[in-house]
């Protein structure tokens, strides 16, 4: 039997491409169109995120800031090179899950943290959530069981220190909301670090 968290998930990753790249261009042409999620300096506000971008980066000084186009699990960056790794929501997305904690983990220094927020479900999901591209591009059929998340995490040889349910974030669509309530998917945030 293979671990659903690690295994690869038996999405078309170029349809689930297109369909991520689709959603995200109506968001920004239709910014107040009804969606699966919350979205914008409204959301991020309300849940406590200080309104930042590239330009405060800037200001701040903060010039070891870059922003590089790649895939999550195959970064291209240098072993041991970062002291942190960041994602909201990304991890969702990919279809190797286990390879993107990999790549986490060879990135980090040892003490580095992998701090990050995205979405899980209480129950793995079945096929036909799974293998549909709409549903991943809605963060939902690519959300992997919370416990196995945790186990992939851990199998990349990190230390999960806290794991936080985000029960201010919420999915506004009602397809969404019906499977939050029939899989559990939601939103947490979890800190792990490398030894």
């Amino acid at each position: 039997m293979t671990n659903p968290a690690t295994s690869v998930a038996t999405v078309d990753r170029t349809a689930l491409e297109a369909k991520v790249k689709e959603m995200y261009r109506q968001v920004a042409e239709n910014p107040h169109g009804e969606f699966h999620f919350e979205m914008g300096r409204a959301m991020a506000e309300r849940l406590g995120y200080a309104a930042a971008d590239a330009r405060l980066a800037r200001q701040g000084g903060f010039a070891h800031i870059t922003y590089r186009k790649a895939y999550i699990e195959e970064t291209g960056l240098p072993d041991a090179s970062v002291d942190c790794v960041i994602s909201n929501g990304v991890i969702n997305l990919a279809p190797d899950k286990g390879r993107v904690f990999q790549e986490a983990a060879r990135l980090l220094r040892s003490g580095g943290r992998l701090a990050i927020a995205d979405i899980v479900a209480d129950v793995v999901l079945p096929d036909n959530v799974v293998c549909n591209p709409d549903l991943w591009a809605a963060c939902i059929g690519g959300a992997a069981q919370r416990d196995l998340y945790r186990e992939a995490i851990e199998q990349a040889g990190l230390r999960v220190e806290v794991v936080q349910e985000n029960t201010g974030y919420q999915f506004i669509s009602e397809r969404a909301r019906t499977a939050t309530a029939k899989f559990g998917v939601k939103s947490v945030s979890i800190l792990a670090r490398k030894p």
